[in-house]
């Protein structure tokens, strides 16, 4: 495993001013994938997320207005690592890099994962002195994924929020596991004592979650409601856990928002 050994310009946090304010700063999505079909590609499609993820969320955004996305094809035959396309300025690139999957499908769990996520963080160290960027941001995001251990909780619907007596703290997170993620809700009240409530399991694909949870808000100082997307659903939990489902559905009936729900979700952990 590599470590983490700040650069001088990473020290300085030096980055080109006219740069910084020419660009709007967005992050950069990561997929990880095989080159070809390999055997056990089905055990490795969740790692393969599951570091995808970890870095696209724990890297800074980058200051680079059009590429949006780098796909980390792996293969064991592969001898360099080519970047494409050449050219400079474009919305994805794919660089190549090889990769030992003969070891990989014997290695353990913890080591699949660190495995992949050594490759990535060298492929990035590739990467960014091509779009003209530091490798800064690459260590540091390195460092913070091998600080967490792997793992990763994002925030949903903003910050936490603070009820009107402004004594309890609600929070929505989706919490990333390999093959999916735990949406929850979390009460924090002023003595640091921790309540949860989950709501769903589903794929780790912010796209799917995002339909499930949209946005959230006290209603009074027990009640903390989330809300899809579409609006056409919305959960009230109060802070000692106990819940209500309502529905507001839009030109069809609520059965049909039911089997939407089932159908975004691996699990649904609240009664509908």
């Amino acid at each position: 495993m590599q470590t983490y050994t700040p650069s001088v310009d990473c020290i300085l946090g030096f980055f080109p001013l006219k740069a910084l304010k020419s660009h709007l700063k967005q992050k950069l999505h990561i997929q990880v994938s095989a080159s070809n079909i390999i055997d056990g590609y089905e055990q490795f499609i969740p790692y393969a997320a599951h570091v995808s993820n970890l870095f696209t969320y724990h890297l800074p955004s980058i200051p680079v207005r059009r590429t949006k996305k780098l796909l980390v094809e792996l293969s064991e035959s592969v001898d360099s690592s080519d970047i494409i396309p050449e050219e400079k300025g474009q919305s994805i690139y794919t660089i190549y890099c090889k990769f030992p999957f003969s070891t990989f499908s014997n290695a353990s769990s913890i080591n699949k994962i660190s495995m992949l996520t050594d490759s990535v963080y060298r492929s990035l160290l590739m990467f960014y002195p091509f779009l003209g960027l530091i490798s800064c941001n690459v260590q540091q995001g390195y460092k913070q994924i091998l600080d967490s251990h792997y793992q990763l909780s994002i925030q949903l619907c903003g910050a936490p929020k603070l009820n009107r007596s402004r004594k309890i703290k609600a929070s929505v997170t989706a919490e990333y596991f390999l093959g999916y993620v735990l949406i929850h809700v979390t009460f924090l009240n002023s003595q640091n004592a921790t309540s949860r409530v989950g709501l769903f399991k589903t794929v780790p694909v912010s796209y799917i979650y995002s339909q499930l949870v949209s946005s959230a808000k006290w209603i009074n100082n027990e009640v903390f409601s989330v809300s899809s997307k579409s609006k056409e659903f919305f959960i009230e939990i109060k802070t000692d856990g106990s819940y209500k489902t309502n529905y507001n559905p839009k030109l069809r009936g609520v059965d049909d928002v039911k089997n939407e729900i089932r159908f975004l979700t691996t699990e649904v952990l609240v009664d509908l």
